[in-house]
């Protein structure tokens, strides 16, 4: 929640946001067009490592015997009904251990993939492309600052935005 809240508060005050609520874009199409693309990447990344911690979690508790209870499955109570045979079946115990680690393991590196790749980058997509691209001569603070932000400039070929944040104070 406060990594949700402290994204939406950064990049609310960006100023493409600024020139969508200056040409009079309802709310609504500033969350969804310009506000949520640019939150999701660091969203996902908290997303998958959350999964890893939560899949630990729920294992060492259910090793304990605080978690879920013998009749149905949990990787961390099989683990401890292992333990009981380590000398005569050592395999009742590498199996879910292994089944923890690479689960783990995969959660961890797609977060890590995610965060390092910018995948997610709304300014690398091919439309976040074909907004920074300015027209001809059109060379403004906020084209050079806003790299997805005014689509209105791909459909109509002049950027609206720029009127109005010139003619403001």
């Amino acid at each position: 929640m406060r990594l949700t809240r402290g994204q939406v508060l950064a990049v609310k005050m960006e100023d493409y946001v600024e020139a969508a609520r200056a040409i009079g874009n309802p709310r609504w199409r500033i969350v969804f067009v310009h506000i949520l693309p640019n939150i999701m990447p660091a969203l996902l990344v908290q997303a998958t490592l959350s999964i890893a911690a939560a899949i630990i979690a729920e294992a060492a508790l259910s090793f304990l015997g605080l978690g879920q209870q013998p009749p149905a499955p949990s990787w961390g109570s099989m683990l401890n009904s292992a333990q009981r045979f380590l000398v005569n079946a050592p395999w009742m115990a590498v199996w879910p251990g292994l089944a923890i680690f690479l689960t783990v393991l995969s959660f961890n590196l797609v977060g890590d993939g995610l965060r390092e790749d910018d995948a997610l980058d709304p300014r690398e997509s091919e439309r976040g492309r074909a907004a920074g691209a300015a027209p001809p001569g059109h060379q403004s603070y906020l084209t050079k600052t806003c790299r997805i932000a005014c689509p209105l400039w791909v459909k109509s070929g002049h950027c609206a935005a720029r009127k109005v944040m010139s003619a403001l104070p």
